[in-house]
């Protein structure tokens, strides 16, 4: 296998100079060689040609003593004056006619573009142009003249060259910055199986390498952190096993407790427990199907009352109410009960905060949750006079297991209160929104749903 050549951007800028100066040239050259070529093979007049044809009448004139105009080259303009300065013929123009009248008046004729020979008694005077000029008659009238022609060539020729040498330049740097491109691109992807390319041009070549070192460096991190998730998967997913055990038990120890007498005090209690059991099966259930398919469960939409539904969730919450002695307060604002969305969902939602709002507030403290029901959306608000949320519990409090600041820690809670409910409700279509309660003093936590 053949080695590359590699080189560096000092050489291949060095050889886009000498291609633009190899053009520079040639735009040049070719077009002088061609009007060399159109001259040598009878084409095209020399430059002088036309004083040489001027100089040829003026001596048969003065040689004949007579003058035919027949005699003028097309190359030449010819103006016929007697001895008061008259115009007795002329195929020059009025203005080159003046100023030849004006050279024989002053005796400056054989100066410039004029030759002047007497004429009898008058006086004969013969234009030239010291320019190339076609042999042609009818190229010499409706088309370029050769020195433009030639500038014009030069132009074309040099701007060729120039725009070609630019396109070369240009696809030799995309060629060789196409395989960083591409690297960067699988990068992007999180795609890191690929294989770097290399470059001809040494300092891209460098960079290539570092790409791969990179490259490799990323997948070792990659790997080492997809074997720590996998162990903490694995650690969860019999953590949560281990809990289904005892939680049986528990579900179990009611039922066999719901068939034997009991107070009507009991029964309530027995069943708020019951109800409680059910929740956290269901949580547990949830967290398996999670850990074990590493996928989001799929929403379970159906109509449920609300009031029901709050109801359900205060009654879970009340013995750790009645504990702390919380006054609890529940307003409903609705034009209908009815609602279409995932029970389990909001349920849960609303019980992590409010069960944050239960932690953080004191002895005798206050929780209000006020419902807020219309066409247009649905508005849960939850207030109480605890601490409130500072500005930097206001800025992470939807981060994972952040335990907020001194303003509301020190509880005992994972910091995943809030990071639940968020993800919850905005797989209901809804957002979260914190504050400060102007009622209470202390944190307030609105969830919006559009209906």
């Amino acid at each position: 296998m053949a080695v590359k050549k590699s080189y560096g951007l000092y050489r291949l800028f060095i050889k886009f100079i000498l291609t633009l100066l190899v053009g520079v040239i040639l735009s040049i050259v070719i077009p002088l060689l061609l009007f060399l070529i159109g001259e040598k093979f009878g084409y095209v007049n020399e430059a002088n040609a036309g004083e040489k044809t001027a100089r040829a009448v003026i001596m048969k004139t003065q040689k004949m003593q007579s003058f035919d105009p027949t005699w003028v080259s097309s190359q030449n303009k010819y103006v016929q004056l007697n001895q008061n300065y008259e115009l007795m013929g002329s195929s020059m123009d009025k203005s080159l006619q003046q100023a030849a009248i004006q050279a024989v008046k002053i005796g400056k004729i054989d100066s410039g573009s004029f030759l002047q020979t007497r004429l009898g008694t008058g006086y004969l005077v013969i234009d030239y142009k010291l320019k190339p000029s076609y042999t042609n008659d009818f190229l010499n009238k409706y088309f370029l003249s050769p020195d433009t022609l030639i500038l014009v060539g030069i132009i074309i020729i040099l701007v060729i060259t120039v725009v070609m040498s630019v396109q070369r330049f240009s696809h030799m740097i995309r060629l060789n910055l196409s395989p960083i491109t591409r690297a960067v691109k699988h990068i992007q992807d999180n795609d890191l199986n690929f294989t770097v390319g290399t470059s001809t041009i040494t300092e891209f070549d460098d960079v290539l390498v570092s790409f791969t070192e990179l490259k490799e460096s990323l997948r070792g991190a990659l790997e080492e952190r997809w074997q720590s998730e996998e162990n903490h998967r694995s650690q969860l997913t019999a953590l949560v096993h281990d809990v289904k055990t005892p939680l049986t038990g528990v579900i179990g120890w009611g039922e066999l407790l719901s068939e034997t007498e009991l107070t009507v005090e009991q029964s309530v209690y027995l069943k708020n427990l019951q109800a409680s059991t059910e929740a956290i099966e269901q949580l547990v259930n949830t967290l398996m199907q999670v850990t074990c398919e590493a996928k989001e469960i799929e929403l379970s939409i159906s109509q449920v009352n609300l009031v029901e539904l709050i109801d359900d969730i205060k009654q879970n919450l009340m013995p750790v109410i009645k504990v702390k002695k919380i006054s609890f307060d529940t307003t409903f604002e609705l034009d209908d009960g009815q609602i279409s969305l995932d029970p389990f969902l909001l349920t849960q939602a609303l019980t992590s905060i409010i069960s944050n709002a239960i932690d953080f507030v004191s002895l005798n403290g206050t929780i209000k949750l006020v419902i807020h029901r219309d066409k247009q959306e649905l508005n849960l608000i939850i207030e109480d006079d605890g601490p409130g949320f500072s500005s930097e519990l206001l800025e992470k409090a939807f981060t994972t297991s952040y335990m907020g600041d001194s303003s509301r820690s020190g509880m005992n809670h994972f910091g995943m209160g809030l990071t639940i409910a968020k993800r919850n409700v905005e797989r209901c279509g809804g957002e979260i929104t914190l504050g400060k309660s102007s009622a209470l003093g202390g944190a307030s936590v609105m969830i919006t749903i559009p209906q």
